[in-house]
């Protein structure tokens, strides 16, 4: 996708483990964890942001890691970072807002709401692109390519494009819609475009109104493109800290266009942001408590350990249900987990695409979820 690496330098000081300050009387699970990320940050292989919060509670923080090559200027707990697929999380949220508001309908054609798309996608639903599975071909590239040689400048006039050309036309469907799971960014990109048909307006700005406002994530901002004369680049992005790849000994800094996936990748977010919208989906004020339990009853199996709901994988650890999604690879990765029951919810967002964010939204699951045999155990089935 056309990414820019430049070589950095590796300069060996950690000043940005100072922000890492272990709570009084930690259990020694999490005082294990947060030993090894100190050691993480230490060594080059994560930096970033971690955080648990049980109940109301944070019981787990720590940030540590730089926001530069020469590893001079440490993260602070104020950092934003890009989500990447994370934000699919975000956009499934919202369709089911305006489903709820009966805006649009799961089941019917997406080609009630796209007109321009391909005669032979009608057989495919809203509720098919939420669940990934369409069987529409991924055309992300050349939504790429419509900003790149189209002359787009925004995701309405990208899809447009990719709707209108050849490829598209010529773009069988790889089966039945309904019949299997397949992951899909384009498809978010089509819920996105569907998003902004009905509503009149740039899919950031439903967002905004739909789940930033109500959800009070004062710090989210979708990611847009740089307008004007000029090479195709993303504009600033106040307090987003710089993503790296490469190596704990070499990192390179990372170039991405995520805005050019709207529905599938383009938030910018930081910790706060996550928790206030996990506070919102418990409360309700985002989604019904009927809505949030079709998530876990209609989801669809992946494969023997995990179900997709409506922007979530659906999980199982000590018998708790948990809602999970992960982004990145390009300079950040992401993970947010969600067990309702319980009241817990882990984050981590980190600026090294590298970095090894799954082991760790597992292992402060593992050490916060109530064991099958304590007192505060989750309910089977």
């Amino acid at each position: 996708m056309n990414v820019k690496l430049a070589s950095l330098l590796l300069v060996t000081s950690f000043p940005g483990l100072a922000s890492a300050q272990p709570a009084a009387a930690e259990a020694p699970a999490l005082a294990a964890i947060r030993s090894r990320v100190a050691a993480e940050c230490a060594a080059g292989s994560f930096s970033g942001v971690v955080v648990a919060r049980r109940r109301g509670e944070i019981v787990y923080r720590q940030a540590c890691g730089f926001v530069d090559a020469a590893r001079s200027i440490p993260i602070t707990l104020q950092a934003r970072f890009k989500l990447f697929s994370l934000s699919k999380s975000f956009t499934a949220t919202a369709i089911l807002r305006l489903s709820a508001r009966g805006r649009l309908a799961l089941d019917r054609s997406i080609l009630s709401y796209l007109p321009d798309a391909p005669e032979t996608w009608r057989g495919v639903t809203v509720r098919h692109l939420l669940q990934h599975r369409s069987a529409i071909p991924d055309l992300t590239e050349r939504l790429l390519e419509a900003y790149q040689n189209g002359g787009a400048r925004t995701h309405a006039e990208a899809m447009d494009l990719v709707l209108a050309s050849p490829e598209a036309r010529a773009a069988a469907l790889a089966g039945v819609p309904g019949a299997d799971w397949q992951y899909s960014n384009f498809g978010y990109e089509l819920l996105a475009r569907i998003a902004e048909r009905v509503e009149g307006r740039p899919f950031a700005e439903v967002l905004r109104r739909e789940i930033f406002v109500p959800a009070g994530m004062h710090m989210a901002s979708v990611e847009r493109p740089m307008t004007g004369p000029g090479p195709l680049a993303a504009a600033p992005s106040a307090r987003l800290v710089p993503g790296f790849n490469g190596t704990p000994a070499a990192w390179t800094r990372a170039d991405s266009y995520s805005f050019v996936q709207q529905g599938a990748g383009a938030l910018h977010a930081g910790y706060r942001d996550l928790l206030a919208f996990d506070a919102a989906l418990g409360s309700g004020r985002l989604l019904s408590p009927a809505m949030q339990a079709r998530n876990i009853g209609e989801a669809v199996r992946v494969n023997d350990d995990v179900r997709y709901g409506y922007g979530w994988l659906i999980r199982t650890m000590n018998g708790c249900t948990y809602w999970q999604h992960s982004g990145g690879t390009n300079g950040y990765v992401s993970e947010f987990a969600r067990a309702p029951e319980p009241g817990l919810s882990v984050i981590v967002l980190a600026n090294l695409g590298f970095a090894d964010a799954s082991a760790l939204r597992r292992d402060l699951l593992r050490a916060l979820l109530p064991t099958p045999t304590s007192p505060g155990a989750c309910r089977r089935g």
